[in-house]
């Protein structure tokens, strides 16, 4: 399926149920929308097509689980970000952060190969970048040639 690295990485981490959901978004360099949907639903993956946003050929909710999609097609990341971040698998403390002055800037990145990230609370960053790790080590570890091609947002940067 020609779609970017860090999509399929999102994608796999909904297979393994690390994620409840995941969007995707088709630009007109990917694959043809039938051809990725087909691989999509042979995958396991329950879809729906969600409005396209401009320059985007086609725009998905994707879970494992049916009612997640649905949730999925009701929440946007602007409107209603408590339920997105959940459903997107963030922690708890920083869904709650977003959006007020808890949250902190994805700066204190550590010194390791994270590939992942969201925003992250004052408070909590230390349990919520256990997260980054978790959602990285299971890329590396089950799909090292992907996990290579994605950019590392580590100071590392390996």
């Amino acid at each position: 399926m020609n779609i970017g690295p860090a999509q399929k990485a999102d994608l796999i981490l909904v297979l393994m149920g690390l994620k409840p959901a995941s969007e995707l978004e088709i630009f007109k360099n990917n694959d043809p929308k039938e051809k990725i949907e087909e691989a999509l639903i042979s995958a396991g993956l329950k879809i729906k097509e969600k409005p396209a946003k401009k320059n985007v050929v086609a725009r998905y909710a994707i879970s494992l689980d049916d009612d997640i999609v649905d949730r999925l097609m009701l929440a946007e990341p602007n409107k209603d970000h408590e339920e997105y971040g959940r459903l997107m698998g963030y922690p708890e403390t920083a869904i709650k952060a977003f959006g007020t002055d808890e949250k902190i800037s994805n700066d204190v990145l550590p010194d390791e190969d994270i590939v992942f990230s969201f925003t992250l609370s004052k408070n909590h960053k230390d349990e919520e970048m256990e997260v980054w790790r978790k959602w990285s080590r299971a890329i590396k570890e089950n799909a090292p040639d992907l996990f290579k091609k994605l950019p590392k947002r580590g100071k590392n940067k390996s």
